[in-house]
């Protein structure tokens, strides 16, 4: 089987990280010369990284098929990881499927996984997420909700990109039941209570 390009410039870009770049030099009053190394970019999906780099973030990804495609950023600036269709599908005008992408993620305690749409596919498909949620302690395939807005059938082909997974931090907070809340300027002022 032939190698989505995606998977292909992934690899050389993972390639080319794993290759310490020196990024200054440092010369101390001892006379002693220090390298210092820029990081790799986050997340570092494998084990074989050099010492240096210990100390950065790992996010754990399994492919669950081998026709996965491990999710990759365009950028290293880009706040989401595009996904990747484990298998084609066709969706009717005005519907929704769910889509795999054969891959599992340990997603770190504390953090949380959020699928939101491609720009460009909301844009010029009209093409929306539903439900993307994926919890730290899921260590199931990462599906994507697609929902199809136009007036026409959308065929989602075997490795297109079809949505971006957002790793964020979150809090974990202890409910208390109370009798009153405090006042705000806002208070219960729901939908369209600041104009239209």
């Amino acid at each position: 089987m032939e190698k989505h390009p995606d998977q292909i410039a992934r690899e050389e870009f993972l390639n080319k990280s794993n290759t310490p770049q020196p990024q200054e030099v440092k010369v101390h009053d001892n006379g002693i010369v220090e390298t210092v190394y820029a990081p790799p970019p986050y997340p570092v999906y494998t084990s074989t990284q050099t010492p240096m780099y210990e100390n950065f973030p790992k996010l754990l990804v399994k492919k669950l098929d081998p026709g996965a495609i491990i999710p990759t950023k365009a950028n290293r600036s880009d706040a989401g990881y595009d996904l990747y269709a484990l298998n084609g599908a066709i969706i009717d005008k005005h519907t929704h499927k769910l889509i795999k992408t054969g891959i599992s993620m340990a997603i770190p305690e504390g953090h949380v996984g959020l699928i939101w749409p491609r720009s460009g596919m909301a844009y010029k498909y009209g093409l929306d997420v539903f439900a993307g949620v994926i919890d730290s302690g899921y260590r199931g395939d990462i599906g994507v909700i697609l929902y199809n807005s136009q007036y026409n059938s959308y065929e989602i082909n075997k490795g297109d990109r079809i949505a971006q997974i957002l790793i964020q931090k979150v809090e974990d907070f202890d409910l208390v039941e109370v009798e009153d809340l405090d006042s705000t300027e806002r208070n219960s002022g729901g939908f369209g209570s600041s104009g239209v």
